[in-house]
């Protein structure tokens, strides 16, 4: 009889690690390693995934924007904030890529996450790029301006926290929220020249004598001379 108690406890206290170890395999993924070690940490959650892929679109978009204006816009102002705002989220979104490889998160993963949830989204986007496309001269600028001030309150919007979301994003979102602040103000400072009345001519204009009317006399001053 205690031989069959024995047996059980060790069939038990065989079984129990075998569950355990199955159970973390389910809920780990590999994220890489070297020397023949294989590091195992825990799959990114769908939220994880989902604000991930929301940071990314952001900084794509604004990426899009800028090589239009870069490429396309009529005033030297909207050509050089277009230059910066490339540069700018460029820069961003590779530190998006690299959070994502740090999460254990394909970045091919990021395009159809967001995708999937802002189809409407895309559509408009889409919409305004063939828009503005389109357009030329002074009209692209001022249609440019307009895109992109929809585009970066909708992005802000974006950033909004995301429940079940791994905190380590919180930092990256916090750059990403910077940089669309100043983009932002920078655009107010950029297309006040393309929103505004054109300068006008600060030069008095000439005075033009009209033919029937004839010059006024020119006399020459007399001197007093008085008696003694």
């Amino acid at each position: 009889m205690r031989k069959l108690h024995r047996l059980a406890w060790v069939a038990i206290l065989t079984v129990v690690p075998a569950v355990d170890a199955t159970a973390a395999a389910d809920a780990a993924t590999v994220v890489g390693g070297e020397h023949g070690q294989v590091l195992v940490g825990r799959a990114p959650s769908g939220a994880t995934v989902m604000r991930l892929s929301r940071l990314h679109h952001v900084a794509e978009r604004e990426v899009q924007l800028g090589r239009l204006a870069e490429l396309s816009a009529y005033r030297p102002e909207t050509r050089a904030y277009g230059r910066r705002l490339v540069a700018d989220f460029q820069a961003l979104d590779q530190q998006i890529s690299a959070m994502a490889a740090q999460l254990g998160i394909d970045p091919a993963m990021l395009g159809p996450t967001y995708a999937g949830e802002n189809t409407a989204s895309l559509s408009r986007e889409a919409q305004d790029l063939t828009r503005l496309g389109a357009a030329r001269g002074d009209e692209l600028d001022r249609q440019f301006w307009v895109v992109v001030a929809q585009d970066q309150l909708a992005a802000a919007d974006m950033l909004l926290p995301v429940a079940g979301a791994d905190p380590r994003l919180d930092s990256l979102v916090a750059d990403v929220a910077r940089q669309l602040d100043a983009s932002s103000r920078a655009a107010l400072l950029a297309a006040a020249p393309v929103a505004g009345p054109p300068p006008r001519d600060s030069t008095p204009a000439a005075s033009v004598m009209t033919p029937d009317v004839p010059p006024a006399p020119v006399t020459t001053p007399v001197p007093l001379t008085g008696r003694f």
